[in-house]
């Protein structure tokens, strides 16, 4: 994620800390927060949230300081967070995220987002590993990957932040293809990181996939 200054925040998915790179390449470490992390996001006001995954917390990082600000680990009804997967705000202020876990016969992955009000709250239940997540260009729809299901699906997002309908909106198409993070672009196609075989995936608001980008080496998207 950029911060507000074009300097790249990256999460070290095996490490402890996150790093920061300058447009010039330099990189530096901006904190060690004591465990893995997944997903990391700017906020564009001097923050990074990040999903500490090990310690199974959200955290609100300030950049120039490296301090954890706040953090949340439980929703609103009680339930322990897992320590999230991937981020997407909304621009009324609201901070969507997985929260995965579950398997084919047990899902009970969710989706939650933070609130305007600091709570968690959540968003949709019963997914089998939920993890990329991006807005489409209007805000009006969530997309969501559930990877070991292989499935993209599209949600309704009400004005008070609720999920309206689901909708499912594209298949993988093959047993073990598996769906990571997702990016919206300016026409309004998600970009898809395909990590099982190595290649980036346009697809068309329509569901249709429309090009793919083959990754360099053995390298796996996320």
């Amino acid at each position: 994620s950029l911060d507000s200054d074009e300097n790249v925040i990256l999460v070290n998915f095996s490490a402890t800390y996150i790093n920061k790179v300058t447009p010039e390449g330099e990189v530096s470490v901006v904190c060690d927060v004591g465990g893995t992390s997944n997903g990391g996001i700017t906020d564009g006001k001097g923050h990074v949230f990040l999903a500490n995954t090990e310690n199974h917390k959200i955290l609100m990082v300030e950049l120039a300081t490296g301090k954890t600000l706040r953090f949340w680990d439980r929703s609103q009804n009680g339930e322990t967070l897992r320590g999230g997967n991937d981020f997407a705000w909304h621009p009324d202020g609201r901070l969507y995220f997985t929260d995965p876990q579950g398997s084919q016969n047990h899902p009970i992955g969710n989706v939650n987002y933070i609130d305007l009000d600091g709570k968690v709250k959540l968003f949709a239940t019963g997914f089998n590993y939920c993890n990329g997540i991006t807005f489409d260009k209007d805000y009006k729809n969530l997309y969501i990957g559930e990877t070991n299901a292989e499935v993209l699906w599209r949600f309704e997002v009400n004005d008070d932040g609720t999920a309206g309908t689901k909708n499912f909106f594209f298949y993988m198409g093959d047993e073990g293809i598996w769906p990571d993070g997702l990016k919206c672009d300016t026409e309004n196609h998600i970009w898809l990181a395909n990590w099982s075989t190595t290649e980036l995936w346009r697809i068309s608001p329509e569901g249709e996939l429309v090009y793919k980008i083959t990754m360099p080496g053995t390298a796996h998207p996320t």
